[in-house]
């Protein structure tokens, strides 16, 4: 049996509705368990992934990149979410058109990408579902084989070998029901099933303070008989050796959660500032169009106010050498 295993679904607390990990204490808990590398898959967003890669790698462990995000086929009426891991940095830069592309869609009011867009943007990213909320877990859970197949079927054609299965043991409802259904579909379609926990905290005790903060999040209390409990105690920062344990009749998804984190080899420059390069006229540089720009629109702004062309031009003259003396021009684009 093997006690290597690498986490390869966390929340951290940027993920706001869930999860209470600080990029510490990803990384620490990462350290102190010898764990060989790491996920960060906040839900969204990649907020905390440059301190992670800071963190991870002053800590002599891997990082990988990923996140979860809801997505969309047509002809569907409702989104489900999918992991996604980074396997190079050109699938971490993908990641990143992902996000932005869900952020910015006017067609939802939460962050959706389309099938079609993730589509265009696989290369160098792998492709995770079956856990809590995706497609495959939630059509396996009430025993909708022909829709959950076709789903697979769809997500395998146009990922192929980047497209992968997962299972979680967490004690949480259809778990056990997912498990059963899950697994000869795998071998049948020759998918690789890996294992991960959805993790949301350091310790088994933190479940509590968890629960609080989705209560916060969801605007329930913690004592309302109505309140959905989607979150266990077992969504703690496991050892390998516990993951290990917990997947003993089935040793082969540790093994598979392995080799996949051996896929993923991003590295990220953060040294220095990279600003956007704004195009302008030839016959400018940045700043003189800049400058240009803003005398001109300040120029109509003080015709509207006042009628003494001296004035203006002194107002003018003034507003040149403020903004020549004051701003790092490059900055305002930001």
């Amino acid at each position: 049996m093997s006690h290597l295993f690498s986490h390869l679904r966390v929340s951290s607390e940027f993920s706001i509705s869930q999860g209470l990990l600080t990029i510490d204490q990803i990384v620490e808990n990462a350290s102190r368990l010898s764990m060989p590398s790491v996920a960060l898959t906040d839900k969204s967003n990649m907020f905390g992934m440059v301190k992670f890669f800071n963190k991870c790698e002053s800590a002599g462990i891997k990082p990988i990149s990923g996140v979860t995000i809801r997505t969309i086929f047509d002809g569907d009426d409702k989104s489900y979410e999918i992991l996604c891991l980074a396997k190079t940095n050109i699938g971490h830069k993908n990641l990143m058109k992902i996000i932005s592309n869900a952020h910015n869609s006017n067609s939802f009011n939460v962050p959706i990408i389309k099938f079609d867009d993730l589509i265009s943007l696989k290369d160098d990213i792998l492709i995770i579902s079956g856990g809590r909320g995706t497609h495959i877990f939630e059509y396996l859970k009430i025993n909708n084989f022909e829709d959950a197949n076709k789903k697979i079927d769809k997500f395998r054609e146009s990922f192929g070998d980047d497209f992968i299965l997962e299972v979680q043991r967490t004690n949480r409802s259809d778990e056990l029901e997912y498990f059963k259904n899950i697994l000869p579909i795998s071998c049948e379609k020759n998918i690789p099933l890996i294992a991960t926990n959805d993790v949301l905290f350091s310790n088994q005790d933190d479940y509590d303070t968890h629960e609080t903060k989705v209560c916060i999040n969801t605007g329930k209390t913690l004592n309302d008989p109505n309140r959905e409990k989607l979150f266990s105690d077992q969504q703690y920062f496991k050892s390998s050796k516990e993951m290990s344990l917990l997947f003993s009749d089935y040793s082969s998804l540790v093994d598979n959660t392995n080799e996949i984190s051996k896929k993923c080899n991003v590295s990220l420059n953060t040294k220095g500032y990279f600003l956007p390069e704004y195009p302008v006229p030839k016959e400018h540089d940045f700043d003189s169009f800049i400058k240009k720009l803003s005398s001109e629109r300040l120029l109509d702004e003080l015709k509207k106010i006042y009628k003494s062309n001296c004035f203006i031009k002194l107002c003018e003259d003034e507003f040149s050498f403020k903004i020549s003396e004051t701003f790092f021009l490059g900055s305002i684009i930001q």
